[in-house]
């Protein structure tokens, strides 16, 4: 039981990450992306509620989760340096 719970979490990762290089022309591109987001960070729950929190699960789902939420990643740190003062010189 355990690698299905691994490969459906990295299936989703993989899923948030193809969605965000294919559907950025599409009328519901964030509406999807934040759809698999939730998929994944409920996966990657359920893989450490199952396996245990140690190092090596820790690595995966945090590897995981950047690989498939990058696009998440890249807004949090755009909202927060244009919070902080623009991108102006």
């Amino acid at each position: 039981m355990l690698p299905v719970r691994w490969a459906s979490f990295a299936c989703a990762s993989l899923l948030t990450w193809i969605a965000y290089t294919t559907l950025w022309a599409t009328e519901w591109y964030q509406a999807w992306l934040s759809l698999l987001c939730v998929l994944n960070v409920c996966l990657a729950t359920w893989v450490l509620r199952r396996t245990g929190v140690n190092l090596l699960s820790m690595t995966g789902v945090i590897a995981g989760l950047l690989l498939g939420q990058w696009w998440l990643v890249q807004f949090v740190i755009l909202q927060f340096f244009w919070r902080a003062g623009g991108f102006a010189p």
